[in-house]
């Protein structure tokens, strides 16, 4: 779970879910995404469901960082290239059969890089370096302004363990100053 919130963090710091028309980068506008970038916000919620046979067991989470230094470093065209690194701890409080636990979990010396492309509304990611198996692939792009990146990101994944389907769904955003 640990390597699952760092590439989170890495990844939504260059996914999103939608743009106003004002706010969507194009190729001219995808220059507007580089530079350095430093993370001030990054929350989701979510849940996770275990099925076998008839059994299944869902639980839910709301995670929030604190002690946010996570700097992310975007490169314009022709390299699109980025990379992001730092340290935060996560707040994670999870529901499980009812009954609710709070965890808070410290990342230190993150780090994550590869390129991306904008389409549209939509920014893709491919990976050079990451930890863990997780890795967004997309998102949109909420708000991009000068000092602001506001992006929003879903992401699922179903994969069996142990003989369990185990299926992640998860809603998230984060916001960039400069």
């Amino acid at each position: 779970m640990k390597k699952y919130y760092f590439l989170l963090l890495t990844v939504l710091a260059l996914s999103s879910n939608s743009c106003s028309k004002d706010d969507t980068p194009d190729k001219d506008e995808s220059a507007a995404l580089s530079g350095e970038w430093e993370l001030v916000e990054f929350r989701y919620e979510g849940t996770t469901t275990v099925k076998r046979g008839d059994m299944f067991d869902e639980s839910s989470y709301i995670g929030t960082a604190k002690d946010i230094d996570v700097q992310m470093l975007i490169n314009k065209l022709p390299n699109n290239t980025w990379e992001s690194g730092g340290s935060y701890s996560f707040e994670l409080v999870s529901t499980v059969n009812g009954e609710v636990q709070t965890t808070e979990e410290p990342y230190s010396d993150v780090s994550s890089s590869g390129s991306y492309t904008v389409d549209g509304e939509i920014l893709r990611l491919g990976y050079d370096k990451h930890d863990g198996a997780l890795a967004i692939k997309e998102a949109s792009i909420i708000k991009l302004t000068e000092g602001e990146l506001v992006l929003e990101f879903d992401f699922s994944e179903t994969s069996e363990v142990n003989g369990f389907e185990v299926e992640l769904v998860v809603q998230g955003v984060q916001r960039f100053s400069r």
